[in-house]
């Protein structure tokens, strides 16, 4: 697949969405958050709670439930060295980004993210890296690693 025809096939799924319907915290109690409906037979939408799900699974459904969390963000960096890795962000902690790699970091190094963001590696504990941001991070958007490339994404913003 050429650059073009990846370009042409994610933006099918770019779409205006109000940042106030989304929600930042999980609902109270939780059977309470939103369900979004679809019924293929009559194609139609609706909406209704979690605490109503038995309503809409067929008889015979199973479902499973595990323990895991969402990740933030997967980002798409360049070293010093020309070489590239893979960060994953999970939280900032008093100015730094903790960061898994997929590969080794050397510490004091500089990462380029993209347009001019660059990151010094602060530290390292065990397996998470600590990144020390080297320009202002309010209101910066995350470049979210897709496939094998690095798309900008305006709606995710760094927390702080």
């Amino acid at each position: 697949m050429t650059e073009r025809q990846f370009q042409a096939r994610i933006a099918q799924y770019d779409y205006s969405f109000p940042p106030d319907a989304i929600a930042d915290k999980p609902a109270i109690p939780r059977d309470s958050a939103c369900l979004l409906i679809y019924n293929r037979t009559r194609d139609m939408i609706a909406q209704d709670t979690f605490l109503h799900l038995d309503r809409y699974l067929p008889s015979g459904a199973v479902l499973v439930f595990n323990q895991t969390k969402v990740i933030p963000a997967r980002l798409a960096v360049t070293k010093e060295t020309g070489g590239k890795a893979i960060i994953t962000y999970l939280e900032t902690i008093h100015g730094l980004w903790k960061v898994l790699a997929d590969r080794r970091l050397v510490i004091t190094s500089k990462l380029f993210i993209a347009s001019g963001y660059v990151c010094r590696v602060e530290k390292q504990e065990g397996k998470y890296f600590y990144l020390k941001p080297l320009f202002d991070e309010k209101n910066v958007t995350l470049f979210l690693f897709v496939g094998e490339q690095c798309h900008y994404h305006p709606t995710f913003t760094i927390p702080t």
